[in-house]
Protein backbone atom coordinates (compact mmCIF):
# COMPACT_ATOMS: atom_id res chain seq x y z
CA UNK A 1 0.00 0.00 0.00
CA UNK A 2 2.79 2.61 1.06
CA UNK A 3 4.20 1.55 -2.66
CA UNK A 4 1.00 2.41 -4.67
CA UNK A 5 0.99 5.99 -2.39
CA UNK A 6 4.24 6.78 -2.91
CA UNK A 7 3.92 6.09 -6.54
CA UNK A 8 0.42 8.58 -6.59
CA UNK A 9 2.86 11.21 -5.55
CA UNK A 10 5.16 11.29 -7.89
CA UNK A 11 2.31 10.94 -10.25
CA UNK A 12 0.90 13.97 -8.74
CA UNK A 13 4.30 15.58 -8.75
CA UNK A 14 4.87 15.02 -12.22
CA UNK A 15 1.31 16.56 -13.13
CA UNK A 16 1.97 19.56 -11.12
CA UNK A 17 5.23 20.19 -12.77
CA UNK A 18 3.74 19.31 -16.70
CA UNK A 19 0.94 21.93 -15.74
CA UNK A 20 3.24 24.67 -14.51
CA UNK A 21 5.94 23.97 -17.11
CA UNK A 22 6.21 27.27 -19.11
CA UNK A 23 5.43 28.03 -23.02
CA UNK A 24 7.94 28.14 -25.60
CA UNK A 25 10.07 31.75 -25.57
CA UNK A 26 8.67 31.21 -29.56
CA UNK A 27 5.13 30.89 -28.66
CA UNK A 28 5.36 33.86 -25.63
CA UNK A 29 7.01 35.76 -28.25
CA UNK A 30 3.73 35.74 -30.62
CA UNK A 31 1.75 35.84 -27.70
CA UNK A 32 3.20 39.27 -26.45
CA UNK A 33 3.31 40.51 -30.35
CA UNK A 34 -0.40 39.79 -30.74
CA UNK A 35 -1.47 41.68 -27.04
CA UNK A 36 0.90 44.80 -28.69
CA UNK A 37 -0.72 44.92 -32.14
CA UNK A 38 -4.26 45.09 -30.76
CA UNK A 39 -3.06 47.77 -28.46
CA UNK A 40 -1.18 49.79 -31.30
CA UNK A 41 -4.65 49.38 -33.37
CA UNK A 42 -6.45 51.24 -30.64
CA UNK A 43 -3.75 54.02 -30.37
CA UNK A 44 -3.51 54.88 -34.57
CA UNK A 45 -4.39 58.27 -34.83
CA UNK A 46 -7.24 58.67 -37.03
CA UNK A 47 -6.91 61.59 -40.05
CA UNK A 48 -10.40 61.52 -41.50
CA UNK A 49 -10.69 64.90 -40.00
CA UNK A 50 -7.69 66.16 -41.26
CA UNK A 51 -8.45 65.70 -45.47
CA UNK A 52 -11.91 68.05 -44.25
CA UNK A 53 -9.90 70.69 -42.83
CA UNK A 54 -9.87 69.68 -39.06
CA UNK A 55 -7.67 68.73 -36.44
CA UNK A 56 -5.93 64.88 -35.90
CA UNK A 57 -7.91 62.98 -33.70
CA UNK A 58 -6.18 60.96 -31.57
CA UNK A 59 -7.08 57.59 -29.67
CA UNK A 60 -9.18 57.89 -26.72
CA UNK A 61 -10.65 55.72 -23.73
CA UNK A 62 -13.94 55.97 -22.47
CA UNK A 63 -14.24 56.47 -18.95
CA UNK A 64 -16.49 54.08 -17.22
CA UNK A 65 -17.46 54.38 -13.11
CA UNK A 66 -15.35 53.34 -10.69
CA UNK A 67 -15.52 52.47 -6.86
CA UNK A 68 -13.26 54.32 -4.55
CA UNK A 69 -11.67 53.12 -2.28
CA UNK A 70 -10.07 54.10 1.52
CA UNK A 71 -12.88 56.66 3.15
CA UNK A 72 -15.12 56.85 0.45
CA UNK A 73 -15.05 52.80 0.31
CA UNK A 74 -18.18 51.36 -2.38
CA UNK A 75 -19.11 54.73 -3.27
CA UNK A 76 -19.77 54.68 -6.92
CA UNK A 77 -18.28 58.37 -8.95
CA UNK A 78 -20.10 59.14 -11.43
CA UNK A 79 -17.24 59.68 -14.32
CA UNK A 80 -18.15 59.00 -17.71
CA UNK A 81 -16.29 60.56 -20.29
CA UNK A 82 -13.35 60.08 -22.32
CA UNK A 83 -9.82 60.56 -21.81
CA UNK A 84 -6.55 60.10 -24.06
CA UNK A 85 -5.15 56.68 -24.32
CA UNK A 86 -1.37 57.03 -24.11
CA UNK A 87 -0.54 54.24 -23.83
CA UNK A 88 -2.06 52.58 -27.07
CA UNK A 89 -0.99 55.71 -28.51
CA UNK A 90 2.82 55.56 -27.69
CA UNK A 91 2.60 51.56 -28.69
CA UNK A 92 1.37 52.69 -31.50
CA UNK A 93 3.34 54.93 -32.30
CA UNK A 94 7.26 53.31 -31.02
CA UNK A 95 5.51 49.19 -31.72
CA UNK A 96 8.64 48.14 -33.52
CA UNK A 97 10.89 49.17 -31.02
CA UNK A 98 8.20 48.09 -27.87
CA UNK A 99 8.44 44.52 -30.15
CA UNK A 100 12.19 44.33 -30.51
CA UNK A 101 12.72 45.12 -26.46
CA UNK A 102 9.57 42.43 -25.69
CA UNK A 103 11.91 39.66 -27.76
CA UNK A 104 14.96 40.70 -26.08
CA UNK A 105 13.42 40.49 -22.76
CA UNK A 106 12.14 36.93 -22.95
CA UNK A 107 14.67 35.60 -25.25
CA UNK A 108 17.50 36.93 -22.26
CA UNK A 109 14.64 34.61 -19.64
CA UNK A 110 13.51 31.37 -21.56
CA UNK A 111 14.28 28.55 -21.00
CA UNK A 112 12.84 26.02 -23.55
CA UNK A 113 14.63 23.16 -22.12
CA UNK A 114 11.88 22.76 -19.39
CA UNK A 115 9.10 24.19 -21.68
CA UNK A 116 5.76 22.58 -23.04
CA UNK A 117 3.71 23.70 -26.07
CA UNK A 118 -0.18 22.87 -25.60
CA UNK A 119 -0.02 19.42 -27.45
CA UNK A 120 3.05 18.21 -25.91
CA UNK A 121 1.50 19.26 -22.71
CA UNK A 122 -1.30 17.59 -23.39
CA UNK A 123 0.22 14.10 -24.50
CA UNK A 124 2.27 14.07 -20.65
CA UNK A 125 -0.79 15.15 -19.11
CA UNK A 126 -2.88 12.30 -20.88
CA UNK A 127 0.23 9.47 -20.18
CA UNK A 128 -0.13 11.10 -16.47
CA UNK A 129 -3.25 10.26 -16.17
CA UNK A 130 -3.41 7.06 -17.32
CA UNK A 131 -0.20 5.74 -14.73
CA UNK A 132 -2.11 7.31 -11.94
CA UNK A 133 -5.16 5.42 -12.79
CA UNK A 134 -3.85 2.44 -13.21
CA UNK A 135 -1.70 2.50 -10.07
CA UNK A 136 -5.24 3.88 -8.55
CA UNK A 137 -6.72 0.30 -9.73
CA UNK A 138 -3.97 -1.78 -8.03
CA UNK A 139 -4.40 0.46 -4.59
CA UNK A 140 -8.16 -0.08 -4.67
CA UNK A 141 -7.71 -4.18 -5.33
CA UNK A 142 -5.19 -3.86 -2.27
CA UNK A 143 -8.29 -2.04 -0.04
CA UNK A 144 -10.92 -4.65 -1.06
CA UNK A 145 -8.20 -7.68 -0.13
CA UNK A 146 -7.56 -5.68 3.60
CA UNK A 147 -11.01 -6.82 4.35
CA UNK A 148 -11.68 -3.03 5.91
CA UNK A 149 -8.04 -2.47 7.65
CA UNK A 150 -6.97 0.01 5.08
CA UNK A 151 -9.11 2.73 4.56
CA UNK A 152 -9.96 4.82 0.92
CA UNK A 153 -8.40 7.96 0.37
CA UNK A 154 -11.41 10.90 -0.11
CA UNK A 155 -9.54 11.45 -3.13
CA UNK A 156 -9.80 8.32 -4.91
CA UNK A 157 -10.58 8.33 -8.67
CA UNK A 158 -13.95 7.12 -8.83
CA UNK A 159 -13.32 5.04 -12.10
CA UNK A 160 -10.60 2.81 -9.87
CA UNK A 161 -12.93 2.74 -6.91
CA UNK A 162 -16.05 0.90 -9.18
CA UNK A 163 -14.06 -0.65 -11.87
CA UNK A 164 -15.32 1.89 -14.94
CA UNK A 165 -13.36 2.58 -17.87
CA UNK A 166 -10.36 4.39 -18.40
CA UNK A 167 -12.25 6.10 -21.36
CA UNK A 168 -14.37 8.12 -19.02
CA UNK A 169 -13.40 11.33 -18.29
CA UNK A 170 -10.52 12.32 -15.83
CA UNK A 171 -11.93 13.47 -12.88
CA UNK A 172 -11.02 17.17 -11.99
CA UNK A 173 -7.96 17.27 -10.46
CA UNK A 174 -7.54 21.02 -10.01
Amino acid sequence: MDKCRLDLAVCEERRHKIKNAGIPSKQQIENCFAQLDALAEQGALNFYRVKHGGEIEFPTLVRAPTLINGAAKGILQNLYGEEHNGLAFTVWLHLDAIKARVKVEILKSADDSHSLDDAKRGELLISVAKEKLAVERIEEAAIELSNGTVLRRSDADVRAVLGLSGDMPVPNED
